[in-house]
């Protein structure tokens, strides 16, 4: 099954731009809860509630990053950087990205999500693996156009 991951809108503020996801790893199903920015350091999360700041900003993906590296989000759950340079193909075009591994912690049956992304762009692709129906769901950056400053 794919689905594809939406860039809703672009928000920019006097230091950076943010953008306003929505299904970047297919938890939440309603859109405007979360934003990205990159930053030198990598791609940076901020989880909004009604306009208010809620968890964050934090390091939600680091990079560069060395294969092996693993560090926590807020949450608890530890991501680890898998590869460095692995070349991801969707519709919005080639990409040469970070693939980082999760999965939520004491749980064995829950889902093992793949995130590939691209410095500088952020998600290229998610794959959800869920271990207690088989069910795979990929998530596909559709579109990509460079901001303008």
């Amino acid at each position: 099954m794919t689905q594809s991951t939406l860039i809703m809108e672009r928000r920019r503020n006097d230091l950076e731009l943010w953008y306003a996801v929505c299904d970047i790893i297919g938890i939440d199903s309603t859109c405007g809860g979360k934003t990205l920015a990159n930053r030198r350091d990598g791609l940076w999360q901020l989880v909004m509630d009604g306009g208010l700041p809620e968890v964050g900003p934090f390091l939600s993906f680091k990079y560069p990053a060395t294969v092996g590296d693993t560090y926590s989000w807020p949450s608890g759950n530890t991501i680890t950087v898998v590869a460095t340079d692995t070349v991801i193909v969707v519709p919005a075009g080639t990409f040469e990205c970070y693939h980082y591994g999760w999965a939520f912690p004491g749980a064995a049956d829950a889902p093992y999500y793949d995130f590939f992304l691209a410095p500088g762009i952020g998600p290229i692709q998610t794959v959800e693996h869920s271990f207690a129906t088989g069910r795979v769901i990929v998530w596909q950056l559709e579109k990509f156009t460079e901001a303008q400053p």
